[in-house]
């Protein structure tokens, strides 16, 4: 009987570690709405579906809080019904809340610390939610090293060159 327990007892480790390595290979893909800027997130998403090959594959968390950047129901159903492979999480956390903000409006840009918060997957990309995707860029999704930005398009390290 203990024999038995082991087995089913490695068999579910094994699958739970399967399962992990699976999410871990996969890209997230997050962004922070709230109900003034859903049009230019539902947007975005479709563009990302649209022109990414495999965006489907992959997970997308839309991060929001009731109290900085509330997301009404009707908006909430809109986004999860865009793909399966949506989540949305509530941050309940007071940091954000409390937090020296010159431009109250921009609080929400806060929630995007979250994207760092975020350790089961290997890759975990950011967006604004007012970007389009105007064609496939998934190559750039393959960089080696661990942070990367863009504004407006293009990208200027001080000591190297500009990536367009």
């Amino acid at each position: 009987m203990n024999f038995l327990k082991g087995l089913f007892n490695f068999s579910t480790s094994l699958y739970g570690y399967i399962l992990a390595k699976k999410k871990s290979s996969r890209i997230l893909f997050s962004t922070v709405t709230n109900d003034n800027f859903i049009k230019g997130t539902l947007v975005m998403i479709y563009s990302m579906a649209k022109h990414i090959p495999n965006f489907k594959n992959n997970f997308v968390r839309v991060f929001y809080d009731d109290s900085i950047s509330p997301l009404s129901n009707n908006n909430k159903t809109a986004l999860l019904g865009m793909m399966e492979n949506i989540e949305l999480i509530h941050v309940r956390d007071d940091i954000y809340r409390k937090a020296k903000c010159k431009n109250e409006e921009h609080r929400l840009a806060y929630l995007t610390i979250e994207t760092f918060n975020q350790s089961d997957f290997s890759n975990v990309v950011f967006f604004d939610g007012d970007m389009i995707t105007m064609g496939d860029f998934s190559k750039v999704l393959d960089f080696s090293f661990p942070v990367f930005g863009s504004r407006t398009g293009e990208f200027k390290n001080i000591s190297g060159p500009r990536i367009k």
